[in-house]
């Protein structure tokens, strides 16, 4: 499933590899964003439902019977694992991952090409600071897995603080 994963990833983000590689101007790049965002929103509203629709009309006809030890239910099986306590910490990421995405899309929107390079440079240096930070919550603070979602709010925090500052 990874490399299923890493494949689609690639064919998705393809388009802007392509652009970037071809030197595009920035116009010219926003253009072909936009119009492949708004067009992806027929994808996603009419289209993707259906693709739901016959996944699970396929799975339910072709699929073979599930094993007789998965028929607890959903809600037992998530009394097994540490999806409240991470839903708990999401909570405090969604304001902190909102604000950074408001500041980000004015940053997209006023930078020059110089800002733009200098605001790569540091999404490399906090993409390091988010790796650092998981690594001392797993390790120093033993959060568990909430140390990604931690590591998260500290890497956009860090972001935010670079838009503020741009």
């Amino acid at each position: 499933i990874n490399a299923q994963a890493l494949l689609k990833h690639i064919l998705t983000e393809s388009d802007k590899l392509v652009l970037s590689y071809f030197s595009l101007s920035l116009a010219a790049q926003g253009g072909y964003a936009i119009a492949a965002n708004y067009g992806s929103l027929v994808a996603r509203l009419v289209l993707q439902p259906i693709e739901e629709s016959l996944r699970l009309f396929f799975s339910g006809i072709l699929a073979p019977p599930p094993p007789s030890s998965s028929s607890q239910s959903p809600a037992a099986f998530l009394q097994g694992t540490n999806a409240a306590e991470l839903l708990q910490v999401w909570v405090w990421c969604l304001p902190v991952l909102s604000l950074n995405g408001g500041l980000e899309a004015f940053v997209a929107v006023t930078a020059e090409t110089g800002d733009l390079a200098r605001q790569s440079f540091f999404m490399f240096t906090f993409s390091i600071l988010y790796l650092s930070s998981a690594l001392v919550f797993y390790s120093y603070f033993e959060l568990g897995d909430a140390s990604l979602i931690y590591a998260n709010i500290v890497n956009l925090l860090a972001r935010i603080s670079f838009c503020l500052f741009f």
